[in-house]
């Protein structure tokens, strides 16, 4: 904890970022809950201050390890964020949580221009047990008509289980494509 924690003050962005990768992931397979919240800490921590998007892009991805619920409030800022992987970054930051605000930026990031980040946001609404509202429907139903077949498929899933039935056309026509994922 404390040699990753130290990488996180090196001058180097690939060491700060190594560091956070290790804290994500500290203690694994079942890390007690104090050292998840310790590893927390010191990432957003870390976000408050960090530039370079190699390093944010690791703590979105830290901060979906650890699962700790003030992810939201701290990666919603990056939702918009020039740079592709840090949005992707965030997109992982936020699937583990079910808060209002992590699904309206879900929603928002599933439109994303990059096919990985509207993938994931669209895979991480379609599989919200929890929630089901009109709004985060109506995304799914946007991603029917996505060109990448994958996150059609991503769409389809949330809309069958939330038993939509603006998912029997879309889906009778991917099933009737030759090669079905």
């Amino acid at each position: 904890f404390e040699a990753s924690s130290s990488l996180l003050r090196s001058a180097s962005a690939k060491e700060r970022a190594r560091g956070v990768d290790i804290l994500a992931q500290l203690g694994t397979p079942k890390p007690s809950d104090e050292l998840r919240r310790r590893c927390a800490d010191r990432v957003l921590e870390t976000l408050k201050h960090e530039q370079s998007v190699d390093v944010l892009h690791s703590i979105g991805f830290a901060l979906g390890h650890l699962g700790d619920p003030r992810a939201v409030e701290a990666l919603l800022p990056f939702r918009r964020h020039p740079d592709t992987d840090v949005r992707y970054g965030v997109v992982f930051g936020l699937l583990p949580h079910s808060a209002p605000d992590s699904v309206s930026a879900l929603i928002e990031l599933s439109a994303d221009a990059d096919e990985d980040v509207r993938n994931w946001a669209t895979f991480g609404l379609g599989s919200m047990d929890s929630v089901d509202t009109p709004l985060l429907r109506e995304a799914l139903v946007r991603r029917l008509n996505d060109t990448n077949a994958e996150i059609r498929g991503e769409a389809l899933v949330g809309l069958a289980q939330r038993k939509d039935p603006r998912v029997v056309e879309p889906l009778r026509r991917e099933l009737a494509v030759e090669d079905v994922g």
